[in-house]
């Protein structure tokens, strides 16, 4: 089964269009035609069935209501022609379906072979009209314009399901989006006054009462108050901020009332980066195809049958007619029309549970890429951590404090990493002054340099100002060795050949880490942990979380090394990141997943995204996915095995012997006893819990 899908995926470059804000973009606004067209298709193909089947299954053309022309047996070319005039206009309809199955033909999915399914049919009918118009009646039961019109209008049907899908996803982001504020209550020397939260500012000073959701991301100044978090975090529990504890933006306030000091806007808080950066992805990307397992190597089988059954009769020296007709009926029945149905319920249903578990699926194609995985590569800073870095030393060599994080700051200031910017807002908090550079380059996964005053200011890790022959005294190496051991990540400041000190700065390891760990070591998934960070700190995560295999001090073509040797070997591979510097493992991971804290290029190239910033959603994910796809296999092997039991009519075995001819009846029926199984399977779906 690990082959019998083939991902997809799509990535997005960075210069897709995003919308200024989530509330500004219509879950709508790609709305396609499809409704219409499935509603026309539907329109024209009763009558058509009322054509083709009315006289074997209801005697209607025996009623004297009905006019004698339609009678098949005194007519048979006028109903012919009727027929084919119905499909002409069902083709013009959904000439879209069939000419994507004829441009994806050298890698075949269902609209391959739903496309060929129809064609096999209209050809064939077309020869039963050429053979009825030479005076040969018998062919006068063998047009098979129905099960063609029957196709097509159930690859409609198909594709509206899976925009249906993609526009419920959307209206779920964007009422996630709904739960930040419009306005709120401003302090400021007037007093307290409404204001438009979208207007508010690092430093702005709002009043919080009972029952009211927070505008933006902030620290609490005055008051205290229970929080519920669930929709930000999925943290059902309500818990209780102090003065100078952190809130969130769209938290909701339970009990109490408090005021607090705006530290982002509200187009900056990460969950609304996240909402932002997900729709505008979600919607340059579109909806994949969920491919159906093996569709490749069944419609290679179905070749191979059906030619084999033309030879068979050809050598039993049976007419050309004859072996025509054999060899289009087989390629005609043995299509599962009912599988192109069977995809789109899958994907809605894994889709829309994975959001209410705050896992944004950004394609259908990412369900079979996420069960397959084997290896799941964790970057420590976003993965393992919160992704949110404070500053806690600073411990100068030779001049003050403050000085030394001016040094830093200044250097850092063009960096986009989250280290260099927590660096800047606590220079920025201090009001310390950051200079121009004259230059800057960044080293990813060792540092940064510029030119300051005609001299080299670089700030990096040990290892790399090492190899720029700059001198750290030995008392700095001892403190950069203990902080090490704490888990915190240390960076040197060198100015010319001198090393002016060194800051260290914490990002403490998500409360769900080691349980996120241990799931997956539980379901035989090997996780790796690749860092930039020096052994120690790396290794003191790796501790903490029990991961055994660990790689530190690698720069970002490393990580992408070690993912193609994974994948070398065999391995399906997974990487969660959140920074720039992953782009390039991200586009090579068999399976992308950016955490809710991520940056735009991180969110725009991965198949899911972490709302909640849990890591236990990974291991959710794939048990999700596994048992989705589980239920899919089984429906479509039920699905293939309904079109097998017609196979002897096709062939003509059953003629053969005394029995009965093939008739488009059959295909008919093996379709809807393949429907009613499919929907049976997607019943099942619900007993699915997490």
């Amino acid at each position: 089964m690990k082959n019998f899908f083939r991902p997809r995926t799509r990535k997005v470059s960075e210069s897709s269009q995003r919308p200024e804000s989530v509330r500004t973009a219509a879950p709508g606004s790609h709305k396609s035609n499809s409704l219409q067209q499935l509603l026309f298709s539907v329109l024209f193909l009763l009558p058509l069935l009322l054509l083709s089947l009315g006289h074997q299954c209801f005697a209607l053309y025996s009623a004297d209501s009905w006019p004698s022309i339609l009678n098949p047996s005194a007519y048979p070319l006028h109903l012919a022609f009727l027929q084919l005039a119905l499909l002409l206009l069902l083709l013009f309809i959904n000439s879209s379906v069939l000419s994507a199955g004829l441009r994806s033909f050298k890698a075949p999915s269902l609209e391959t072979l739903a496309a060929l399914s129809s064609l096999s049919a209209i050809i064939l009918s077309l020869f039963s009209i050429g053979q009825l118009s030479l005076g040969n009646l018998s062919y006068s039961q063998q047009l098979y314009f129905d099960i063609a019109g029957l196709t097509l209008t159930l690859a409609a049907a198909g594709r509206y399901l899976e925009e249906r899908t993609e526009r419920s996803l959307l209206l779920q982001l964007k009422k996630l989006a709904s739960l930040f504020p419009d306005k709120t209550m401003l302090e400021d020397s007037t007093g307290l006054h409404e204001h438009p939260a979208c207007s508010l500012q690092p430093g702005d000073i709002v009043s919080i009462q009972q029952g009211r959701r927070l505008p933006a991301d902030g620290r609490i100044v005055e008051g205290t108050a229970s929080l519920d978090e669930s929709s930000i975090t999925g943290n059902k529990e309500v818990l209780s901020r102090l003065i100078g504890d952190e809130v969130l933006g769209g938290s909701l306030c339970q009990q109490g009332s408090f005021k607090y000091c705006v530290t982002r806007t509200q187009e900056a808080s990460n969950f609304m980066h996240t909402l932002r950066t997900s729709l505008a992805s979600f919607q340059a990307q579109g909806s994949e195809k969920l491919l159906i397992p093996s569709a490749r190597s069944f419609s290679l089988l179905i070749l191979v049958i059906s030619i084999a059954a033309g030879i068979f009769w050809f050598a039993a020296d049976a007419s050309w007619q004859t072996c025509f007709s054999v060899f289009f009926s087989t390629l005609l029945l043995l299509f599962p029309t009912a599988l192109l149905l069977l995809a789109p319920p899958f994907w809605q249903f894994a889709a829309e549970k994975a959001l209410s578990q705050g896992i944004l699926l950004q394609h259908s194609a990412s369900l079979e890429a996420a069960c397959q995985i084997t290896s799941i590569v964790l970057d420590k800073t976003g993965g393992l951590t919160r992704g949110q870095p404070s500053l806690t030393d600073i411990i100068p060599e030779g001049l003050s404090q403050g000085t030394l994080l001016a040094l830093a700051a200044s250097a850092e200031k063009e960096s986009h990493h989250p280290l260099a910017q927590t660096i800047v807002q606590a220079a920025e908090y201090r009001r310390l002054r950051i200079q121009r550079i004259a230059a800057f380059n960044e080293v990813p996964g060792a540092g940064v340099e510029t030119l300051l005053n005609g001299q080299a200011l670089r700030v990096g890790q040990q290892a790399w100002l090492q190899e720029q022959d700059i001198a750290i005294s030995a008392s700095l190496l001892t403190r950069a060795d203990q902080l090490s051991t704490k888990g915190k990540t240390v960076l040197f400041v060198s100015t010319g050949n001198t090393c002016k000190g060194l800051l260290a700065l914490e990002d403490p390891l998500r409360p769900e880490s080691y349980e996120a760990v241990q799931r997956l070591q539980a379901e035989e998934i090997q996780v790796i942990l690749l860092s930039s960070a020096n052994k120690r700190t790396t290794q003191s995560v790796a501790r903490e979380t029990g991961i055994k295999t660990v790689r530190a001090e690698i720069a970002p073509a490393d990580k992408l090394r070690e993912l193609q040797l994974l994948q070398s070997h065999g391995h399906i591979t997974a990487m969660l990141g959140d920074g720039c510097f992953d782009q390039t493992a991200l586009d090579c991971a068999d399976f992308a997943i950016s955490a809710g804290t991520g940056t735009t290029a991180s969110i725009q190239r991965a198949d899911a995204i972490l709302l909640h910033q849990d890591l236990r959603d990974v291991s959710r994910l794939l048990e999700l996915s596994r048992f989705t796809m589980k239920k899919l296999y089984f429906a479509a092997r039920l699905t293939f095995i309904c079109s097998l039991l017609c196979l002897p009519a096709s062939i003509g075995l059953l003629q053969a012997f005394g029995g009965p001819a093939f008739s488009a009846l059959w295909p008919l029926a093996a379709c809807l006893l393949s429907l009613f199984l499919i929907v049976l399977r997607i019943w099942q779906l619900r007993r699915f819990q997490f």
